[in-house]
């Protein structure tokens, strides 16, 4: 697999880190703005894990600026994949959304999305775990031969 040169890489992990920041206060500002109307105050439970959840983003991301190495940012994706996984679980108990104003019943849709972000996060764990082994196990084999 070909990856991108080191100096397209980083602006895309600046650009992540400014999007999830810009994310992060859009997230902590939402109810004081109304917006949308199917959020619920519920919404302040969330807050503190969606609010790791962006910290965690930023952080792994402003480290792959300094170094990317593949075993490390399949590291650094697990972590961010495993936070994406407790959001979504959060997101779940909690559910703070209220559809009970509009014409059709979103409630369905909202489950279901928030099931494909829990599935999705587990599945890139695993893949990201798988990775971090077959990397580890490869870089051992090179310094045993």
């Amino acid at each position: 697999m070909d990856r991108a040169p080191a100096p397209g890489r980083r602006v895309g992990y600046v650009v992540a880190v400014v999007v999830n920041a810009i994310a992060l206060w859009v997230a902590r500002h939402l109810l004081e703005w109304g917006w949308p109307r199917f959020l619920t105050d519920g919404f302040d439970q969330l807050l503190p894990i969606l609010t790791a959840s962006f910290v965690a983003s930023m952080v792994v991301n402003a480290l792959f600026v300094l170094a990317d190495p593949p075993r490390f940012k399949a590291l650094g994706n697990m972590v961010t994949s495993a936070v994406s996984l407790v959001v979504a679980v959060r997101t779940w108990q909690v559910f703070p959304f209220d559809f009970s104003t509009y014409a059709f019943d979103w409630t369905w849709v909202a489950r279901l999305v928030i099931v494909l972000a829990a599935v999705g996060s587990g599945i890139s764990m695993v893949a990201n775990l798988v990775a971090v082994a077959r990397l580890s196990s490869t870089r051992a084999e090179r310094h045993s031969a």
